[in-house]
């Protein structure tokens, strides 16, 4: 099972957005932006994990960099074209979930069913994959409500002050150009009729639901 997720800095700010699959192989897959690769990978090998047995700057956790490429397969034809070298059974990979198997004869391979598309892509691989491997899966770090209850995470303070006290800004859909943006929370309703501004030129824009069209992400039955 695999969640997006960020990096943050310590001024509650994103550094990076990253996938991080948990794996059947004892260890967590985690695929971050190739742009942001050296960045992520400082990040990952300063801070880490701490031991859970408290034994100060001792880690449980190492890094284990695989430098993969990677092979997008989007649209309507994309399972039936990537079925016919599988072994698997695709009917059966949901949405954010991976697998690793043989594809058309390369062994090895992670595919994942994930996108940043609303529709229905797979990756046979990942963009570069960097792996926290452990003895134990329950020492690693997940993202989540441990975490947000410890706050044990770059900004938490100001970002879970945010979360409780609702922030001033929201991201809103804009219909002027199907963009997003950030305005005011006042102005954040649905229907609320805005003037933006794009490279110094001003346009009418409607704030408007997201996301802008359906999900079509893909659950097996």
């Amino acid at each position: 099972q695999g969640t997006l997720t960020l990096f943050t800095n310590e001024r509650g700010g994103i550094v990076d957005d990253l996938i991080v699959t948990n794996t059947a192989e004892d260890h967590l897959y985690v695929v971050s932006n190739a742009g942001c690769a050296d960045k992520d990978l400082a990040i990952m090998r300063v801070r880490g994990c701490p031991s859970p047995t408290g034994s100060g700057d001792v880690r449980d956790v190492h890094l284990e960099v695989s430098d993969n490429a990677l092979l997008a397969l989007q649209g309507p034809s994309m399972a039936r074209v990537l079925q016919a070298g599988l072994p698997d059974d695709l009917a059966k990979l949901s949405f954010m979930n991976s697998i690793t198997t043989t594809v058309f004869g390369v062994p090895g391979c992670r595919v994942t069913r994930c996108g940043y598309t609303r529709a229905d892509p797979t990756s046979p691989t990942g963009r570069r994959g960097t792996r926290w491997a452990s003895p134990t899966l329950t020492h690693l770090c997940p993202a989540g409500k441990r975490r947000r209850a410890a706050m044990d995470f770059p900004g938490a303070a100001i970002i879970m002050a945010q979360v409780k006290e609702k922030p001033k800004r929201k991201r809103v859909g804009l219909t002027s150009n199907s963009a997003m943006g950030y305005v005011e929370a006042a102005h954040s309703r649905a229907g609320t009729a805005l003037t933006v501004e794009v490279r110094k030129k001003q346009h009418p824009a409607l704030v408007t639901k997201m996301p802008f069209v359906p999900t079509q992400y893909y659950m097996a039955k």
